[in-house]
Parts: C-alpha cells; structure tokens; sequence
C-alpha cells in the first residue's frame, strides 16, 4: 500500500476523543442544560418530574462488517487511513485499548507481522525484553483467530500486545490490536481487554 506508514503513525500515537458532557434536553419546546449522573427537577405539565441522564456501562460500535463493545470509560475514534483502510481506536486516557483496522480492498492477514515488527522496534531498540507466545481467540459470532501475544518488560515496566487477523473474504478483512500500557496493567485492565475482544461480531 502506497501510504502504510501512515498505519505505523496512528498505531504509535495515540488519538483521543474525550465525550462531551453536557446535553440539552427538550422537553415541550424548552431546553434544559443538563449533565451526567445528575439529577435535576423540571416541571412537566405542571408536575415536578426528577429527571436524570444515564451512560450504558457497556457500549457498542457497529460497521457494515462487524460489531465490537467496550466499556463506557474508554472513548472511541474512527479515521480513514487511506482507500479502503479505515481504524477505529478503543482507549482509555492512558494508552491502554484496542484498534481496529478494517480493509476494503485486501486481504491484510500477511500485513500482521509487518504491523507487529513496527510497533515493537523502538521499545526493542531501546532494551526492552520480548516475550512471545500464541494465543487462540473465539469472536462473539463464533469465528476463531489465531493471535501474537507479546510482553515487553524494561526493567520495573510491562507493555502488552496482542495481535490478531481475520480473512473476511479473499480481499476484505481486519487487523485486530490490543495493548495494555505499564501504568495500567492490572486485572481490570485485562479484563477490560479481554471483554472487547470477546464482543467482537462478524457479520454475516
């Protein structure tokens, strides 16, 4: 592809959506400014009403292809890459999520190891230590992938990777990636981790 190393920038720095806060609700023609996990009292039809506005724990991305979920904390991004490459971002503040790239145009399993390669040379090159293993993931539809999951420990610090290709048709698929940064490396970070890739859906 004739602009891939664009790909290795948006892996390496990344871009964050933070939600807006405040909202407007209308009720008969008037607006109420309100924000949420606050509980406010408004008048309808002559009757005070408590009225709050609530975030799902879990929410959900849907693409023409799949389907993914993830916890309200993380926020989410979609960029158009280049023709027929497109990522969405899963993260948290930290570092810590997952991406998504989906190909319209390709096949992009033999791009896996390429994309690893890069992420990982600088952390190598800086001494870091690598530690391999393969893993088995099932989709939520039911597909089964093959993964590379790889620690990186410096030192008192830990970055995991996990990586992982689907063939959705002889030219179409998606690059999966998960990273669990050192400041956030604990049991609900994985688990966190683990619930996304989980959710995942491929469509029919």
């Amino acid at each position: 592809m004739k602009k891939l190393s664009i790909i290795y920038l948006l892996l390496l720095a990344p871009c964050l959506l933070f939600a807006q806060e405040n909202y407007t609700l209308q009720i008969n023609g008037k607006n109420i400014n309100i924000a949420l996990d606050k509980t406010y009292q408004v008048d309808i039809n002559g009757k005070k009403a408590n009225v709050s506005l609530k975030q799902k724990q879990s929410l959900e991305y849907e693409h023409e292809q799949f389907k993914v979920s993830y916890p309200k904390k993380y926020s989410i991004t979609q960029t158009k890459l280049d023709e027929g490459i497109e990522q969405i971002m899963i993260m948290n503040a930290s570092g810590t999520g997952l991406l998504i790239q989906y190909y319209s145009i390709m096949d992009p399993s033999l791009l896996k190891p390429i994309l690893l390669k890069e992420i990982l040379k600088e952390s190598i090159s800086y001494g870091y230590k690598k530690n391999a293993k393969t893993r088995n993931r099932t989709f939520k539809s039911g597909e089964k992938i093959s993964t590379d999951d790889v620690t990186m420990t410096y030192k008192d610090e830990t970055n995991k990777y996990e990586i992982g290709a689907y063939s959705i048709s002889q030219d179409e698929g998606i690059i999966i990636l998960s990273m669990i940064m050192a400041t956030d490396i604990d049991e609900d970070a994985i688990e966190d981790i683990n619930t996304i890739w989980q959710s995942i859906e491929i469509k029919d």
